[in-house]
């Protein structure tokens, strides 16, 4: 990632802040593709956003795409990688029912988090989890 992209993922990021939770609309999804969109020139979110109003409508939509989230982002170019992470990667924190998408930037991974705002945390939170690294191709 050049200078350039980081201002703007920077931007990004902090455009974020203050906004709060909404199902469908700011969440960890929705944060992914918005950024995905703004940089890689997909148009996921449009497709996604208010399609899920909460928790288990949320699960649902996924379901029902019928994708992993390695099979849909394999499909939109990222590769996944080790835990050598630069701005921009992303890794994938898969649960039972569903997944969270957090983005590297400036020694944190960012995401909006079930009824927060869009924060960072330090990588050592994901320490003891099983996580997917992707960095786009």
């Amino acid at each position: 990632m050049n200078l350039q992209q980081k201002f703007k993922l920077g931007s990004y990021i902090t455009s974020k802040k203050g906004q709060p939770f909404q199902w469908g609309i700011n969440d960890c999804n929705t944060f992914f593709t918005e950024y995905s969109d703004m940089f890689y020139n997909t148009e996921d979110t449009q497709r996604i956003k208010g399609q899920y109003l909460d928790r288990r409508s949320g699960i649902k939509f996924w379901r029902n795409l019928g994708l992993t989230p390695a099979q849909w982002l394999h499909m939109r170019g990222w590769e996944k990688i080790d835990d050598d992470y630069a701005d921009g990667d992303i890794i994938v924190f898969e649960r039972k029912a569903y997944s969270s998408v957090y983005i590297y930037f400036d020694g944190a991974f960012w995401t909006v988090a079930e009824n927060e705002e869009c924060k960072g945390y330090h990588p050592t939170a994901f320490e003891n989890l099983k996580t997917q690294g992707w960095r786009h191709g």
